[in-house]
């Protein structure tokens, strides 16, 4: 759902900000290509991402 909103919306040059519910790759991906900086949470279980 994040992706297709996030595509109805102009997010270049604003954060982005997700919850651990709504980090899949895909956010990550829609927010990098609309230019957009974004702050993710993450799990404990993504050890090579929280380092």
């Amino acid at each position: 759902m994040a992706p297709q909103l996030m595509g109805m919306l102009d997010i270049k040059e604003y954060v982005v900000t997700a919850d651990t519910l709504n980090c899949p790759k895909a956010v990550t991906v829609k927010a990098l290509g609309e230019k957009a900086d974004y702050i993710l949470t993450l799990k404990g279980n993504h050890q090579a991402l929280n380092k």
